[in-house]
């Protein structure tokens, strides 16, 4: 049970980590904060 709980994770980890990547590479890249805030008042 643990090790597919680990899995799981790595894989949308993985998932993420890519779209950033890709976002990054295309300049669309916005840091959102801890908060997922996009806010820059």
């Amino acid at each position: 049970m643990a090790d597919n709980f680990l899995e799981k994770h790595y894989e949308e980890y993985e998932k993420r980590k890519a779209e950033w990547e890709k976002a990054k590479r295309l300049g669309k890249f916005v840091h959102r904060g801890k908060t997922g805030n996009n806010d820059n008042k």
